[in-house]
């Protein structure tokens, strides 16, 4: 099925000018979340081991390849696998954005055992309810840009 603007739900609102546009404002929340946190982590960071200093930047670089490509395929993307490479970038971004600020509290913390327990089963319990709403919407097929679109109507 080829994706084009079309006619949806009894107002008739353009395809790619609402469904679209509402996962390409989720990238840039995704980008300038990021970003903000970028200058932190690194100072953080001064004083932990290079294996976790360059795992917690590749983290921060993946979010970034991945806004960056579903970006395009939002903004530039008219077949449904550009469509759905928006989609799934942008859940993908979000969950990568939840552990990697949970990644950056838990490292800001002071060495307070408890603490850090609660923080990491935040951030676990992040990613869980995350691919958990992954999954239940890419069955039921409610973050397509037609069912995006089709809540504005209501």
């Amino acid at each position: 099925m080829k994706w084009a603007p079309k006619e949806i739900g009894q107002k008739g609102a353009p395809l790619d000018s609402v469904g679209v546009e509402k996962v390409i404002g989720t990238f840039g929340f995704l980008l300038f979340g990021s970003l903000s946190l970028y200058p932190c982590t690194v100072e953080l960071l001064k004083d932990f081991r290079d294996t976790y200093k360059s795992f917690v930047l590749l983290s921060f670089g993946f979010i970034w390849v991945l806004v960056s490509v579903g970006v395009l395929c939002g903004l530039h993307g008219r077949s449904a696998f550009e469509q759905a490479v928006c989609r799934h970038t942008g859940r993908l971004g979000l969950l990568g954005l939840a552990a990697l600020l949970m990644l950056h509290v838990c490292c800001a913390l002071p060495g307070d055992t408890c603490t850090t327990i609660l923080f990491w089963v935040l951030g676990v319990g992040a990613v869980v309810f995350h691919l958990m709403s992954w999954y239940t919407s890419l069955f039921l097929g409610e973050d397509k840009p037609e069912e995006i679109a089709a809540t504005d109507q209501k």
